[in-house]
C-alpha cells in the first residue's frame, strides 16, 4: 500500500498536469477506497480523488467511464476533468489522481423515507441510462455488502 498522498502532492499534481495554479486544496473526510480533497480555483469547486494503483484492478478507471456516460445523458455524476494531455488520471506517487467535476447537493438521510426515495429514483435513473452489456467476471463480483453493519 503506498503512502497516503497529502495536499501538497495534490496541489502539485493539480498544477503540473491540469495548470491549476496555486488552488485551494482541502481533505474531504470519509471515503471507502480512497482519499478526495476539495479543490476550490476561482469560481470552480472540484473534487481530487487518489485510488492506489493497483495493476490487477481497473474499477476506478471503469467508474471513472461511467461516471462520463451518465453526466453526458444529462445525470451530474462527477466525471473527470481531462488533463491538459487529455487523460482522466494521473499518476502521483503510486496512485491514480483524478480531479472530477463537483456536484452540489448533501449526504441523505437514511431516516428520511423521502431521501431514500430519492436515492433509489437517482439510482434508478443512472441504471436506464447505462443500459445493459455484458460484464466480466471483475466486473461484476460484488465487493459491498449492504447488510453488514
Amino acid at each position: 500500500m503506498p503512502t497516503p498522498l497529502d495536499a501538497a502532492a495534490v496541489t502539485a499534481a493539480l498544477a503540473t498536469h491540469w495548470h491549476l495554479s496555486d488552488p485551494e486544496v482541502t481533505p474531504l473526510p470519509g471515503g471507502m477506497n480512497s482519499a478526495t480533497w476539495q479543490v476550490r480555483h476561482g469560481a470552480d469547486r472540484r473534487v481530487a480523488k487518489a485510488v492506489p494503483h493497483d495493476p490487477s484492478d481497473d474499477r476506478f478507471h471503469h467508474g471513472l467511464r461511467l461516471a462520463a456516460r451518465t453526466e453526458h445523458a444529462g445525470l451530474p455524476s462527477g466525471a473527470a476533468v481531462p488533463t491538459a494531455a487529455g487523460a482522466p488520471t494521473v499518476a502521483v506517487a503510486g496512485h491514480h489522481l483524478a480531479l472530477l467535476r463537483w456536484v452540489e447537493g448533501r449526504t441523505p438521510d437514511p431516516a428520511d423515507r423521502h431521501d431514500l426515495a430519492l436515492v433509489g429514483a437517482t439510482l434508478g435513473r443512472a441504471h436506464r441510462l447505462l443500459g445493459t452489456e455484458p460484464v466480466d467476471a471483475a466486473e461484476a463480483r460484488a465487493t459491498y455488502d449492504p447488510l453488514a453493519a
